[in-house]
């Protein structure tokens, strides 16, 4: 019996681009995620795609803190992206580790969307900040206050 096979990648599930990085301490993930969240269940992918790469570099780098970069990222709504901006709670194996703050970068319409998303989660911790110096800051203190 011949079985074809076809390849696949976490990038065929969306059409959103990923950069991950990891502040030089190894405590502070940093994923910048672009493009068009599609609307509502059309955008189920994109949100599977952005916490498969989530997951992916988290049991890789063990952060302590996760900042989402969304500054070039458009999302209107649809809650698969609950799975990206509450990770940690999404996640986390106990609680101790759900409890594990996410940073998020976002303005415009993106965080007034998430503003109306944020009004039905009612676990994990998020912080929502308008600029990737702000959010490093928090992330660090964060990070700093987790450890102790």
């Amino acid at each position: 019996m011949t079985t074809d096979l076809k390849p696949f990648a976490l990038s065929d599930l969306s059409a959103l681009k990923s950069a991950v990085s990891s502040a030089l301490d190894g405590t502070v993930m940093i994923a910048r995620f672009e493009g068009r969240y599609r609307r509502g269940s059309q955008g189920n992918g994109d949100g599977l795609f952005m916490a498969a790469i989530l997951a992916a570099y988290f049991a890789v780098l063990d952060p302590v803190c996760l900042v989402l970069d969304l500054r070039d990222f458009d999302y209107e709504w649809g809650n698969t992206i609950l799975k990206a901006i509450n990770f940690f709670y999404e996640y986390g194996r106990d609680a101790d580790e759900k409890d594990k703050a996410v940073v998020i970068v976002a303005t415009g319409e993106t965080r007034r969307s998430l503003d109306t998303l944020e009004q039905t989660i009612k676990s994990g911790k998020r912080i929502y900040c308008e600029g990737i110096e702000d959010a490093m800051s928090s992330a660090e203190e964060e990070a700093r206050s987790y450890l102790a």
